[in-house]
């Protein structure tokens, strides 16, 4: 009888390691025990706990270490413990490595002064990143946020990437505050969500920079961002480059005010397709706010070198732009615009939808661009150009609070002239 016990036990042993989450292991640094022992050396914890452990950092303060770097690469989260709001003193360089091995990642509710966070595909494995709720109060002369491939010869393995819910800082410096892309290889796959990026003087960089580059397939979504500042060149930039390659990029829901021209393709969204030989692009830009930069959308490439490139442009708000607003300098026979507030550009470059409106937004003010009551972009969106999964706004509300989507990135909770003139929408 003792014996069925003991054999009883020990199956429901293994059965509960098996399905609790915890069998994954738990540490807390800087007070569990070695390697998680030392206040000054985040650096041996994080790379001497086992793959796939969960680190719990108890300190609200983390003594610099200049530069933290994950060896070997493994799969790790490294997160607050509870009531601890933990932020890396001084400067430090946060380094994440993919490798051959299925790696995952993830970086929750830290705050580095002055620094970045990178993460580089390495291997042939599968590389899954998250950057969740961080914040770079300074940059300094790095990109705030980076995740890529490495540099040396392909093929590597897929990324999955999720950055969101980060609050990044980048000035006075050439760096982005996000910078996704150039990965060689596979099918890669991700979302850069409501994140707030603060830039001033940047230079020719893109405050989020999204690239694909050859002979690669690459999905992206950019929802929900709010990039704001001056003298900044391109707000986010949607760009495919290289020879060959797939690029299917959304971005939805959007705010970009301050842009200024530098070089290149400036615009508070920039689209690029200069890939030759048959590469291909297809853009969704949907429900952006862009207003009181020198360009609203600038969108070109490269036809004559074989680059083919579809765009869906829509509900967007593109006003007081004081160089251009909306720009199809190429792709134009390719490209459905319609539905969009146009107004208060020095100059348009476009073919005009036949539902366009060309009337002042009526923002609540020149830096709140949400809109007021009597806004003429209050009910005139389409329903139907909406992303089944794109349920709220850039506030969080609901995406369509009434019988028709508003114009722009902020959903109001008011009911437009236009859906009593033109009926319902289909």
């Amino acid at each position: 009888m003792k014996k069925n016990i003991l054999i009883y036990l020990g199956f429901v042993g293994c059965f509960l390691m098996l399905f609790n989450p915890l069998a994954y292991g738990l540490v807390t640094w800087p007070t569990g025990s070695a390697p998680c022992d030392d206040i000054n050396d985040i650096e041996t914890c994080i790379n001497g706990v086992a793959d796939g452990e969960i680190i719990e950092i108890a300190a609200n303060t983390i003594p610099s270490q200049s530069a933290v770097t994950v060896s070997p690469a493994k799969s790790f989260t490294l997160k607050p413990a509870s009531g601890f709001i933990p932020v890396f003193s001084s400067f430090t360089s946060f380094f994440i490595p993919g490798s051959n091995d299925d790696i995952t990642v993830i970086i929750e509710g830290l705050t580095i002064e002055v620094g970045n966070f990178s993460a580089k595909q390495g291997g042939s494995g599968i590389f899954d990143v998250t950057f969740k709720n961080n914040i770079v109060e300074d940059s300094l002369f790095r990109t705030a946020l980076e995740v890529s491939s490495g540099n040396a010869n392909p093929p590597y393995g897929p990324v999955v990437f999720l950055v969101e819910g980060n609050i990044l800082n980048v000035q006075d410096e050439v760096v982005s505050g996000i910078s996704i892309g150039s990965f060689s290889g596979a099918t890669n796959n991700g979302k850069i969500i409501n994140n707030r990026v603060i830039a001033n003087n940047t230079g020719q960089a893109a405050v989020i920079s999204v690239n694909a580059s050859s002979n690669s397939t690459f999905n992206a979504e950019v929802i929900g961002n709010e990039v704001i500042g001056q003298n900044f060149n391109t707000g986010i930039s949607l760009r495919l480059f290289g020879t060959g390659g797939f690029f299917n990029a959304k971005a939805i829901n959007n705010v970009v005010q301050g842009q200024s021209n530098i070089s290149g393709q400036p615009a508070a969204i920039s689209l690029s397709n200069s890939s030759s030989v048959s590469g291909h692009s297809i853009f969704e830009i949907i429900n952006n706010t862009l207003a009181f930069n020198q360009n609203g959308i600038s969108y070109g490439g490269r036809s004559d070198l074989g680059a083919a490139s579809n765009a869906t442009i829509m509900n967007n708000i593109i006003a007081f732009n004081s160089q251009n607003g909306l720009n199809l300098s190429e792709f134009d026979s390719t490209t459905i615009n319609d539905y969009n507030l146009i107004f208060g550009n020095t100059s348009d470059f476009y073919n005009s939808g036949a539902n366009d409106v060309t009337k002042d937004p009526m923002f609540v003010s020149n830096l709140n661009l949400r809109l007021q009551q009597l806004s003429p972009a209050v009910g005139a969106g389409l329903n139907s150009a909406v992303p089944v999964d794109t349920v709220t706004d850039i506030d969080g509300n609901m995406r369509i609070r009434q019988l028709r989507v508003d114009i722009g990135a902020y959903e109001s909770s008011f009911i437009g002239d236009f859906i009593f003139k033109n009926g319902f929408d289909s």
